[in-house]
């Protein structure tokens, strides 16, 4: 899904390729992530600078940046419901925590979540707290994420 070498831009290229296609179709610029639930989009990582998270679609249509504030994204997911995002990185001098509007949501999510988490980590889990709050500062945000690690 992503290529990075000779003939590719300085961020990765994403390409696909039908099950019964020889040839692949370059789509967009970054490092592949995952395809959605529909398989109409793809997301990938541009790790810029500015790092950029973008929705390129499989087939006709236009690249949608995903607005991520200062977070400097490394890595993202679908949620099973293809409406929602998991959005995986650090703000400047943080590290990261999760924080959600409605731990059934979250709970319902949870494979999803866990699968974003062992993919980034591996299997060294940083400790992480979850806390239900009101709200988060972006009214569309359903998660926050943050977290520490000591690695060897």
């Amino acid at each position: 899904m992503s290529h990075f070498g000779e003939g590719s831009s300085p961020n990765y290229d994403v390409y696909v390729r039908g099950s019964r296609d020889a040839e692949v179709t370059r789509i967009g610029e970054g490092q592949a992530q995952q395809f959605s639930p529909d398989s109409n989009t793809a997301l990938a990582v541009i790790h810029g600078p500015p790092s950029r998270l973008v929705i390129h679609p499989v087939g006709p249509g236009d690249t949608k940046t995903v607005a991520t504030g200062n977070v400097l994204v490394t890595e993202a997911r679908w949620f099973p419901d293809g409406k929602r995002l998991l959005i995986m990185g650090a703000e400047p001098a943080k590290g990261r925590r999760a924080y959600v509007t409605d731990i059934a949501e979250f709970n319902a999510a949870g494979a999803a979540v866990g699968a974003a988490w062992g993919t980034t980590l591996g299997k060294h889990f940083p400790a992480m707290t979850l806390v239900q709050v009101s709200a988060l500062i972006d009214p569309q945000a359903k998660v926050e994420i943050e977290g520490e690690a000591i690695l060897p």
